[in-house]
């Protein structure tokens, strides 16, 4: 009787330990915690149209072919971003685009707070203040005030704000949209996949035909500290309201940052462009 009391402890830990234990190395297992409980997996965003179109060697040539970076831990992203020139690469619809820059900003408005910034001099470097010059004759440590910035509402691990503009013209004019997004990754490669929903206007038979469109998004590349390398945006017509332009549901588009180094993928500069 007594060994009987001393492995029921046992077994009811195991049993408890039975039911809540995920299979970690299974590798459609997302282990969340906190907030992450909110994070959607890409294929509950984006269409297996697209997924699939941009890891198809035949659809994107193999050069071009987009393995997109996964994780739990993707790298910081926040601040603002001009991607520019560029250029659509590839498309499963014979178009032409006239898009020469598109404006992406992750993280949501900045704040910044005031820091200590240690500034070291050596002997013989001069320090110009006001009509003030000083040469030091020795090495010196001076301590100025600087700012950080920083985004109180901003990226939490694999969630994160996003401001976006350039791609669809709603009108005569691109607005900024702003949605929330996932992130993935791992190091400093990431993936972001969202969704955007524009009001549109076409001439369809000498008729202007207004209608709603939603677009999934994905952006990928590399943080630096001058901004994204590898830039990458992608996209697909999710859905249209007007039986009108119900050919336009599906169509895909696959922009790029020109290169200047030769490759096929440029950068996307980290420069302020939104305002208030």
């Amino acid at each position: 009787m007594k060994r009987l009391f001393w492995l029921l402890p046992v077994l009811l830990a195991m049993l408890v330990t039975g039911c809540l234990k995920e299979n970690l190395n299974d590798p459609k297992t997302i282990v969340l915690m906190g907030t992450e409980s909110d994070v959607k997996p890409i294929e509950a965003v984006i269409p297996n149209v697209l997924l699939d179109y941009i890891q198809d060697a035949d659809s994107m040539s193999l050069p071009l072919v987009l393995n997109l970076p996964s994780g739990a831990n993707p790298p910081d992203i926040q601040g603002e971003f001009l991607f520019t020139p560029v250029e659509l690469y590839k498309s499963n619809v014979q178009t032409q685009s006239y898009i020469d820059t598109m404006f992406l900003r992750f993280g949501g408005d900045s704040s910044t707070y005031p820091v200590e910034v240690e500034e070291v001099y050596h002997a013989g470097d001069i320090l110009v203040q006001g009509s003030d010059t000083t040469v030091f004759s020795n090495d010196t440590t001076i301590i100025t005030m600087g700012t950080t910035v920083y985004y109180p509402n901003g990226q939490h691990n694999m969630l994160v704000p996003v401001d976006f503009k350039g791609e669809v013209a709603e009108g005569d004019e691109y607005k900024t949209k702003s949605t929330n997004a996932f992130v993935m990754g791992n190091g400093d490669d990431f993936t972001v996949y969202f969704t955007v929903d524009y009001d549109c206007e076409v001439n369809v038979e000498g008729q202007q035909t207004e209608f709603k469109l939603k677009k999934g998004y994905i952006v990928t590349g590399t943080m630096t500290p001058n901004g994204i390398d590898h830039a990458v945006v992608v996209c697909i017509n999710m859905e249209v309201d007007n039986v009108a332009v119900q050919s336009l549901e599906n169509q895909i588009f696959c922009y790029r940052v020109q290169s200047n180094s030769g490759g096929p993928f440029g950068m996307a500069i980290r420069q302020q462009w939104y305002h208030n």
